[in-house]
């Protein structure tokens, strides 16, 4: 959390009467937003930009839009190679099961 804070993408907590850190569910649901978008590889810069925008307000909405558009694309270029990468290994286990099955070994390597 303080990780976010201070590269500025997460407001700092409100305090209670003690100086505890206190987080609202609004606060939370902003963390888990933040920590998906990493998740999904949006670098950082890129989710300061998004963060920018939207505190801009009505303002912001076009870059908003446009920050979520291109991160949406890079998503679905990335699953995109991932299917690819997952049909390569299908393959692969689909022939090295054949080879258990009957006994065989493994041929040379594939290219």
């Amino acid at each position: 959390m303080r990780y976010y804070e201070e590269l500025g993408l997460l407001d700092p907590p409100r305090r209670d009467s003690a100086g505890r850190r206190w987080f609202s569910d609004d606060d939370v649901a902003w963390l888990v937003f933040l920590r998906r978008m990493r998740e999904t590889g949006m670098p950082l810069s890129q989710l300061s930009g998004y963060v920018s925008y939207r505190r801009a307000g009505v303002d912001g909405l076009a870059g908003v839009l446009a920050v979520l558009s291109e991160h949406r694309a890079a998503m679905l270029a990335r699953r995109a190679e991932l299917d690819e990468c997952l049909r390569i290994v299908d393959g692969k286990l689909a022939k090295y099961r054949m080879l258990e099955q009957q006994g065989r070994p493994p041929g040379p390597p594939e290219l």
